[in-house]
């Protein structure tokens, strides 16, 4: 989530100053033309779509555990680009 999340959703200073890996790192995996495709069969009826993030979303130990906040959530769709469903 980065070190500026970190620091706002915690309260506490991060191990190492880093901007969100997500923004920069991932890549959709899902082609244009394939998002495309699944817009329609959700629409349609034909399929049923769901997100599932595998993030930890637990508060760092020195937060002191739960009452501070969580992760925040990620946004649905590609960096920088349109959600992946509407």
């Amino acid at each position: 989530i980065g070190g500026d999340a970190i620091l706002a959703s915690y309260g506490v200073e991060p191990d190492l100053a880093s901007p969100p890996y997500l923004l920069r790192y991932d890549r959709p995996l899902l082609s244009p033309e394939g998002r495309a495709r699944l817009r329609c069969s959700v629409a349609d009826g034909q399929v049923g779509a769901t997100l599932y993030t595998a993030r930890p979303s637990l508060p760092p130990a020195p937060a002191g555990g739960l009452p501070r906040g969580v992760t925040p959530p990620a946004p649905p769709g590609p960096p920088g680009g349109p959600p992946l469903l509407p």
